[in-house]
C-alpha cells in the first residue's frame, strides 16, 4: 500500500504535465463544476471561469453534451447555457403522474 502522501506529489506533477497537452482532461471536471452551482450562464462568462476563450468552451461543452457526461441546451444566439438535472424514467413518470392529481 502506498503512503497517500508519498504518492500525491506524483499526481500533481502528472496532471500539470497533461493540462497543456489535453485541455479536454482540465475543463472537463471544471465544467461539471460549473453545472453544479448555475442552472444557466452565459457561454462568455463560462469561457471566463474555465480560462478558455469562447470557441474552446463551446466546443468542449459541446462535446461534453454529445458524450452524454453532461446534460445542457446551448442558446447560440442568446449566447446561453442551460444545465439541467438527469432524472430517470421513474422519477420522471412520477413527478408526471402526481402533476395528473
Amino acid at each position: 500500500m502506498y503512503c497517500l502522501l508519498c504518492v500525491w506529489p506524483i499526481v500533481v506533477v502528472i496532471l500539470l504535465y497533461a493540462c497543456p497537452l489535453n485541455l479536454t482532461f482540465c475543463s472537463a471536471p471544471n465544467i461539471l463544476v460549473v453545472s453544479k452551482y448555475y442552472s444557466r450562464v452565459t457561454i462568455k462568462r463560462l469561457a471566463d471561469l474555465l480560462c478558455l476563450s469562447l470557441q474552446e468552451a463551446e466546443k468542449h461543452l459541446s462535446d461534453m453534451v454529445n458524450s452524454k457526461s453532461l446534460t445542457a441546451k446551448i442558446d447560440r444566439p442568446m449566447g446561453v447555457v442551460s444545465f439541467r438535472v438527469v432524472q430517470d424514467c421513474n422519477s420522471t413518470l412520477n413527478s408526471w403522474a402526481t402533476n395528473l392529481k
